[in-house]
């Protein structure tokens, strides 16, 4: 941080590519998900001409600015995408029933997880015990914070423990359910 900040000049708390991420997301070609930029934006000396012509572009087409919204929400949410980048260097064809049997692991895994969380927050409810739900609000907070820009998966990355927490707590009520029914349907029986 400080190295970048001598640097260039100016505070850079995180990074100096916000100007660039914002034109990425908005702009005439922008589709919720990354959109190449033109080559002098990719210049960190460039995020300011890259933030501006990405705020010309929402005041000029304020609308088409939040239709992308849900289009940016589905790119953070919708896969694991970090197989993907093992795969990218490599165009060998012998590689891509591989990568396909990885993806559709990784993802069908955090598909089950995503799904398990939404029942561990429905158990929550259930139990009148939605104090526990507070963690949903900052994994909100970090989403929201992307939407000015664009989806990609590894943007909710920092928070996947949340996801992981809930899914812990819909798998023990999954567990509570099945044991219910079986001892249910074995006392019915007798």
């Amino acid at each position: 941080m400080l190295a970048t900040s001598l640097a260039v000049g100016e505070f850079v708390p995180i990074a100096r590519n916000s100007g660039l991420n914002l034109w990425i997301g908005n702009n005439p070609r922008a589709d919720g998900f990354y959109v190449y930029p033109p080559h002098a934006y990719l210049d960190a000396q460039n995020d300011a001409l890259a933030r501006e012509a990405a705020m010309a572009w929402i005041r000029e087409h304020p609308m088409r600015a939040l239709q992308l919204v849900p289009a940016k929400l589905w790119y953070l949410m919708r896969w694991e995408e970090w197989q993907t980048w093992i795969f990218a260097s490599t165009t060998a064809s012998p590689v891509l029933p591989f990568e396909r049997i990885i993806s559709w692991t990784t993802n069908s895994y955090y598909w089950m997880v995503l799904g398990a969380a939404g029942v561990g927050s429905r158990s929550l409810m259930t139990r009148h015990q939605p104090r526990l739900l507070i963690l949903w609000m900052l994994f909100a907070y970090n989403l929201c914070s992307y939407l000015p820009f664009f989806g990609l998966g590894r943007f909710r990355w920092p928070l996947q423990f949340i996801l992981i927490l809930y899914a812990g707590v819909g798998m023990v009520a999954l567990i509570r359910w099945i044991q219910r029914a079986t001892i249910g349907s074995s006392q019915h029986t007798r």
